[in-house]
């Protein structure tokens, strides 16, 4: 079945809010991935400079307890590591680091980029400084690298918060949005169960106290009544008119009839049938022109209706 009222008015106010809300989530989540990638990179460059730091104080011997805190507590998942110290020599960590990171015009300027470690899609910082390690001195190099589906989940679970806090204010802004339609139309709906109840003999005027805004069509349907109410009494008079004209030509359309049956010769009856035939010509000529008149009165009404 079509839609009420109420129903298209409430469709017609919260489509654009849930398209709206779809464009919001999307961009929520953009901005969540963003956010969880300059989170993890700044939390790879402080690993990467703690490191190097006590990379050059232990000499490459061990990490200091608050180094191995941040790599056990990353934010969003684990971070691996490794040093080498002048002349490309392993120092700790991990054997193997990624590789392919862009050649870079200072080579002591931080470096991110996108590789493969263990099959694996990574982010890896590389990070190089001078420094004497020993009876060495030279270019340390620290890489340090996490799994971008670690940043993936991280962005991930920021954009469910945003869309069930974006889900909880539509659902609010629904049930808001269902009152106000329905107090709104109630006025309305009013107005249509008065009209329903009425019965076909009923076109008395609307006299309840209505809005403003519905003010107009109540008036419209009062003046709509009372060009109804004033049609059906002018046929009415007309009817109660008519059958004075009518009935002297059909009763004498009768008597001639009832003579015509009882005439006893041939002659008799055909002069009475033809009497009867002229009666029945009047009759039927005055019953034109009471049709006639009828249409002059109420044919203009009838065609602007």
């Amino acid at each position: 079945g079509t839609l009420s009222l109420r129903q298209r008015l409430f469709a017609l106010i919260l489509t654009p809010l849930v398209l709206m809300a779809i464009l919001l989530g999307y961009w929520r989540y953009t901005v969540a991935h963003d956010t969880a990638s300059e989170l993890f990179d700044r939390t790879l460059l402080s690993t990467g400079l703690a490191i190097a730091r006590d990379v050059a104080i232990s000499e490459g011997d061990a990490l200091l307890p608050s180094t191995s805190d941040l790599l056990r507590d990353a934010t969003g998942g684990e971070v691996f590591y490794h040093a080498t110290g002048p002349d490309g020599i392993y120092i700790t960590g991990y054997a193997y680091p990624p590789t392919g990171g862009l050649k870079r015009d200072d080579p002591y300027h931080p470096i991110f980029f996108e590789a493969s470690y263990r099959g694996e899609p990574v982010r890896v910082l590389q990070l190089t400084e001078r420094q004497t390690i020993g009876n060495l001195t030279g270019d340390a190099t620290v890489t340090v690298w996490q799994r971008v589906s670690d940043r993936n989940a991280f962005a991930y679970q920021l954009a469910v918060r945003a869309a069930a806090l974006i889900i909880a204010l539509l659902a609010t802004l629904s049930l808001v949005v269902w009152f106000g339609v329905q107090i709104g139309l109630r006025p309305l709906l009013d107005l249509e169960d008065a009209i329903a109840a009425r019965s076909p003999d009923d076109l008395s005027t609307i006299k309840r106290a209505v809005p403003d805004e519905t003010q107009g069509i109540v008036e419209t349907l009062n003046r709509l009544f009372q060009r109804v109410e004033a049609s059906i009494f002018d046929h009415q008079v007309f009817i109660s008119d008519a059958a004075h004209p009518l009935r002297t030509p059909l009763a004498a359309v009768q008597s001639m009839a009832e003579a015509a049956r009882d005439a006893r010769t041939e002659k008799e009856l055909r002069n009475r049938v033809d009497e009867l035939v002229v009666a029945a010509r009047s009759a039927s000529r005055v019953t034109e022109q009471l049709l006639s008149l009828d249409r002059l009165q109420h044919g203009e009404g009838e065609d602007a209706v």
